[in-house]
């Protein structure tokens, strides 16, 4: 049995030895001891001193020796704590190899499970309809998304954005199905790749001209089932680029007495083949036939963007609109108006090829911030809204002038280079452009565009779901928020934390619209705008930052979102 030493410690705490008899492994001992106010007693024992031969052990060759030991330490210890030291010293023992184990283990737990742990599960959004907007006093705000994102990593919050689940604008409507996969939409998910620039039988061969293989395309159409017009005019768009103007006139000219969009298609291909191939050179007489009929062809769109940069150059004497002449034309503001115009109609067809179509919206965005834009430039003709001047009078704020023109007060912040929290100075004059807005998305092409009375005034790649997730239909603009919160299983992520995905405008769609298809959804920024364009998201209508900014501005309550 072992013998125990036992003495009092400054506050009270009994620590505790054992004599050479005791079978206990010396390290196990000194181990448990550590966990113990008597660890000072366990470095004792391990140095010895409770050995043979130590200042407290015992003597195996004097049985006296034993025997006094024995006797002072009853003499030492009153009759009955023996038992009571021996218990409280095992459970210390037992109290130091549970603490020991546990630590071990949750040590190589963690190691093991580390990279689980710090993926959260997915957590669905529960949207606040009671936010109000701080910055847009006729705009009364609520934000919501149905995005479901991980708070974990970026990699995690992408992933779970592909998930097929979903919630509605007050958390109680049904999980969306799985996404259905349509034909003709891109695999990728993210980037150029995702769109879908052409669909139809002649896809394949519009793909190749505009990835600069005409004459892959020349032998995909000779065997491909296509009506003949289009056989025709696609034939001779390839070759062409392939520099065969004979052949490409020869493939041309049987179709340039056809009706519609066949009918401009060619006669604008047999113009550029009686020109060398060179659009420059084409007669503005012929041009303006061309566009005396709707652009809505190639051959109509390339007649309108030939047009218009003739315009935009000042090289024309006089010009058309919209089939009648225009007297002053030579005006430089009256040939920016008109050029605006008619690359306005060249980029609306969605015929040009990509290069055609970048150099197109370029030009006519250019034109656009330099005439709808420009605070101090007065318009209304060719196209564009109304331009209203408004001078500032005591008493007038930034809220009353909005209700009178019935716009937002981010459009004339935006016109006019002001500040919402600013003081408005009486006297200054305010330029106001006045209008139906209206956002339209194209789920194919990932674009957005945005028109004022159908006047362009941007265009952006967005970001949307995969198959049907983002529906198509016209819906209404009900709620609006800058740098709008994430709300999640009854929690708020504020705007700036890392898992808040929203991005730093809010624009929420009326839920009961569309047999409640808007419910839930709305167009927002993002804070992965690598993921624009894109099909990633589980519904709602993503744009990069700085574009959901300027949308945000003219778009106002109860404007109007059409996605097709």
């Amino acid at each position: 049995m072992p013998r125990v030493v036992a003495s009092r410690m400054p506050f009270g705490i009994v620590r505790s030895g054992v004599s050479m008899q005791s079978n206990l492994p010396r390290p196990w001992l000194a181990l448990s001891l550590l966990f113990v106010p008597g660890s000072a007693w366990a470095r004792r024992y391990l140095d010895g001193d409770f050995g043979p031969g130590g200042r407290h052990g015992g003597c195996a060759a004097d049985e006296r020796c034993r025997r006094a030991e024995r006797m002072e330490t009853k003499s030492q210890a009153p009759s009955g704590r023996g038992p009571v030291l021996q218990a409280v010293a095992f459970l210390f023992v037992v109290a130091a190899a549970v603490t020991f184990g546990w630590v071990v283990g949750r040590g190589g737990r963690t190691a093991a499970f580390a990279s689980q742990e710090k993926v959260v599960r997915p957590v669905e959004v529960v949207p606040d309809a009671t936010v109000p907007s701080a910055h847009e006093g006729m705009d009364a705000a609520a934000s919501t998304s149905p995005e479901t994102r991980s708070t974990g990593t970026p990699e995690a919050a992408r992933a779970s954005d592909r998930q097929a689940a979903s919630v509605g604008a007050f958390g109680n409507e049904p999980a969306g199905e799985k996404p259905r996969a349509e034909p003709g939409l891109a695999q990728a998910t993210r980037g150029e790749a995702a769109r879908v620039r052409w669909n139809g039988p002649a896809a394949p061969a519009l793909v190749l001209l505009e990835r600069g293989k005409a004459r892959e395309a020349v032998e995909w159409l000779k065997e491909a089932s296509l009506e003949a017009a289009m056989r025709s005019n696609l034939t001779g768009r390839a070759l062409l680029a392939t520099q065969d103007l004979v052949g490409a006139r020869t493939a041309f000219q049987p179709q340039t007495e056809a009706s519609g969009e066949a009918g401009a298609d060619a006669r604008f291909g047999v113009a550029l083949c009686a020109a060398q191939g060179d659009a420059k050179a084409i007669p503005q007489g012929t041009l303006e036939d061309l566009l005396e009929k709707p652009v809505v062809s190639w051959g109509g769109a390339m007649a309108a963007l030939e047009y218009a940069r003739r315009l935009d150059a000042a090289g024309l004497d006089e010009a058309l609109f919209e089939g009648q002449r225009v007297a002053d034309a030579a005006a430089k503001g009256r040939h920016e108006e008109l050029a605006r115009y008619y690359y306005q109609q060249a980029l609306l067809t969605d015929r040009l090829l990509l290069a055609d179509e970048g150099e197109c919206q370029k030009r006519l965005e250019k034109l656009t911030e330099k005439i709808v834009l420009n605070p101090r430039r007065n318009h209304g003709g060719f196209g564009l809204p109304a331009a209203n001047f408004h001078q500032v009078e005591p008493g007038d704020s930034l809220t009353r002038i909005a209700k009178q023109y019935e716009v937002s007060i981010g459009s004339i912040c935006r016109l006019n280079g002001l500040d919402p929290k600013g003081v408005l100075l009486a006297g200054k004059t305010l330029k106001v452009v006045r209008g139906e807005v209206t956002l339209k998305v194209d789920r194919a092409r990932l674009t957005a565009t945005l028109f004022v009375d159908r006047a362009f005034l941007m265009r952006a790649p967005v970001g949307i779901g995969p198959g049907e997730k983002t529906p198509a239909g016209r819906f209404t603009i009900r709620t609006k928020v800058i740098e709008p919160d994430w709300y999640y299983e009854g929690q708020r992520v504020p705007f700036g934390d890392p898992r808040n995905i929203l991005g730093t405008r809010w624009l929420g769609f009326d839920k009961d619209e569309n047999n409640g298809l808007g419910a839930g959804l709305g167009l927002h920024g993002t804070t992965l705008p690598e993921s624009v364009p894109g099909r990633e998201s589980l519904g709602c209508v993503r744009l990069r930052n700085a574009d959901v900014e300027f949308v945000y501005a003219f778009l106002p309550q109860g404007g109007v979102v059409e996605i097709r």
